[in-house]
C-alpha cells in the first residue's frame, strides 16, 4: 500500500506551508483504532497515525500527539531542548473509505496558538 500524506499548516490562512510525501505504508486494525505506519522519507522518521472518528494519535519518531474531537488535550511533547506541554484541539475528523482529513490546532500551555494543522491521507494499493 501506499500513502499519500500532505500536511499544511501555520497560524492564518494567508501564511500557511505544506509538507508533501509519498511513502509505503502498513495499514492494519488494532482494537477500535486503524493504524497507519510509514516513514517520513524526507528525515527517515517513523511515523504511525492511529485513529477512529473520535481520537487520534500521532507519533512521530520520539513526539506524540493526542487528539480527541472538541476537547483540549494535554500533551508531553519531546523536543531536542527537552519536554514541554502542548495543548491539542481537533476540530474536525473526516474518514472516507481511502481519505483521512484531520482538522487541528495546538497550543503552548497557556493557550498561544502554534500553529493549525489540516492533515490529508490518501491511501492507495
Amino acid at each position: 500500500m501506499i500513502i499519500k500524506f500532505k500536511s499544511t499548516y501555520g497560524k492564518s490562512n494567508d501564511d500557511m506551508d505544506i509538507i508533501e510525501f509519498t511513502s509505503q505504508l502498513k495499514k492494519f486494525v488494532d482494537g477500535s483504532m486503524t493504524v497507519l505506519e510509514f516513514i517520513e522519507p524526507s528525515n527517515n522518521i517513523q511515523n504511525r497515525i492511529e485513529y477512529n472518528d473520535k481520537k487520534v494519535s500521532i507519533y512521530a519518531g520520539p513526539t506524540t500527539i493526542d487528539l480527541e474531537i472538541n476537547k483540549l488535550i494535554k500533551n508531553n511533547f519531546v523536543t531536542e531542548h527537552g519536554t514541554i506541554i502542548i495543548v491539542s484541539f481537533m476540530r474536525d475528523i473526516k474518514i472516507n473509505h481511502n481519505l483521512i482529513n484531520i482538522s487541528y490546532s495546538l497550543n503552548d500551555e497557556i493557550g498561544n496558538l502554534i500553529n493549525n494543522f489540516f492533515i490529508e491521507l490518501h491511501i492507495s494499493n
